[in-house]
């Protein structure tokens, strides 16, 4: 089951001088928290080109310089750029 989703967008491309760490709380509802088993929770983290004729999300989380982190409440990964 997916979820839950967080989608970042820029009007513009954006490239940084270094990685920046970007840092997601994940802020579910008790009962929903409780069906969660977090041992075995996945973080994934996709792009889509926004200037792409296709509307294809393109997995990169192995591509990350470093892998995401989720210590079972804040999920953070670092990033290059956010594309325009």
């Amino acid at each position: 089951m997916p979820g839950p989703i967080l989608r970042i967008t820029s009007s513009k491309a954006v490239h940084f001088l270094k990685p920046v760490t970007v840092q997601l709380p994940l802020s579910l509802s008790e009962p929903h928290r409780k069906d969660i088993d977090m041992s075995v929770a996945r973080v994934r983290i996709l792009f889509k080109e926004s200037s792409s004729e296709k509307e294809e999300w393109i997995e990169i989380t192995e591509k990350l310089e470093t892998l995401p982190r989720f210590d079972g409440n804040v999920i953070s990964f670092a990033v290059n750029h956010f594309s325009g």
